[in-house]
């Protein structure tokens, strides 16, 4: 069964509407929104982890990575793609539409990452969906609905429940789950952890494309006190629109030391996420979010100054610096560095004229603070002006 010629050409014009707002984003200076935002984000994120990575490529990724952000909300309601998608089932899991048994399955924000929800509802598994608490008050009510919805117009079996993970009972509420033969759907990478929040113990490291990152266990710990498996489970589009589903062999809790089995199972878990997407890093939508789980590199010195400075032009640093706006505050966000300055408006209306026009000698005074802040990190650079000829 091919895909249907509605859903490929609404796919691409959702495609050819984000490369032409990612094409504002460039060479809107003073445009200053949450699409703004999450582009620098991602692209200070893929530069952390792919500093070989060209300008060019980093462009292409993210505009993956939003692409398929906005497919996941559109396939919601497409339920017609379980009989399109690929599904290779590595370990059993899901047979002939039917799945039995309680499982928690984790799950990754690649591809269309609400895609599992339609194949556990059709294979009659009655779900509990664990989610971060901002996430649930803003769309929790509203995935239940679509697959209530799903189930009624299909006349699938699965019933779907959310919890708040970040809930101090939703270990227990999972635990019961899990005995009267539910299955729990966990992502992983999400913004927040079972029973947690990113402060408590529940994180531990991994390696993830070269670097360290902190990632939540909660998934494993859950695992190995339930005795119940990880059943690791990716989503993946190809450039036709096409979908796969994979469901990996699941990883089953041993020995006593539930520490380390935590450590390990988290860490062969984002061993998973790396080598499923590190051909097409795009399908992975954390690039917009990694930022608040790294451990930072601060090693980068700001540009040097010199006594000469009053004699040049003072250029904007676009490709290591993006100015993003939170509210009403101005954030001066150094891709190098991976932090933050705080900017009062004036000093942020400095950086926007900057990179509108390199400024004039006489029309920024090399005195002022806000300047002087602007160059001591870098976000100014000298950019010698010739003296004009007489005669």
């Amino acid at each position: 069964m091919s895909l249907d010629e509605r859903y490929v050409r609404k796919a691409n014009e959702i495609d050819a509407a984000l490369r032409r707002a990612l094409g504002g984003v460039v060479a809107a200076p003073r445009r200053h929104d949450a699409f703004n935002n999450a582009y620098h984000l991602c692209d200070a994120n893929l530069r952390y982890f792919f500093p070989h990575l060209s300008r060019e490529r980093r462009d292409e990724v993210i505009a993956e990575v939003l692409f398929l952000q906005n497919m996941a909300v559109l396939d919601q309601k497409q339920y017609d793609l379980v009989e399109t998608t690929r599904l290779d089932d590595l370990a059993g899991i899901v047979s002939g539409g039917r799945q039995t048994g309680g499982h928690i399955f984790c799950t990754y924000h690649t591809g269309s990452y609400r895609h599992l929800f339609h194949f556990l509802l059709r294979a009659g598994t009655e779900c509990v969906l664990f989610l971060a608490g901002n996430t649930l008050n803003k769309q929790g009510q509203d995935i239940l609905d679509v697959a209530q919805d799903a189930a009624r117009a299909r006349g699938w079996t699965g019933t779907l429940r959310t919890v708040n993970a970040q809930d101090r009972n939703s270990v227990l509420f999972g635990l019961r789950a899990l005995k009267r033969g539910a299955s729990l759907v966990i992502y992983i990478d999400g913004n927040a952890g079972v029973g947690s929040n990113k402060e408590s113990g529940s994180m531990v490291p991994v390696r993830f494309f070269g670097q360290h990152i902190m990632a939540r266990a909660g998934i494993a710990y859950l695992s190995h006190l339930a005795r119940v498996p990880v059943v690791p489970v990716v989503c993946r589009r190809d450039a036709t629109h096409a979908l796969s589903l994979t469901f990996h062999p699941p990883i089953v809790p041993t020995g006593d030391d539930r520490e380390q089995y935590a450590a390990d199972t988290t860490q062969a878990l984002y061993s998973l996420l790396e080598q499923s997407v590190a051909d097409a890093p795009g399908q992975w939508e954390g690039w917009l979010y990694v930022e608040r789980y790294l451990q930072r590199s601060t090693d980068v010195r700001p540009a040097a100054r010199t006594s000469e400075e009053s004699a040049a032009e003072l250029r904007a640093d676009t490709d290591r610096f993006a100015l993003l706006l939170y509210g009403d505050q101005p954030v001066l966000l150094d891709k190098a560095r991976h932090s933050c300055i705080m900017l009062d408006p004036a000093s942020a209306d400095v950086f926007r004229t900057a990179v509108e026009r390199p400024s004039a000698r006489d029309a920024l005074d090399l005195s002022n603070a806000r300047i002087r802040k602007l160059i001591d990190v870098g976000a100014l650079t000298r950019a010698e002006t010739a003296e004009p000829r007489a005669g």
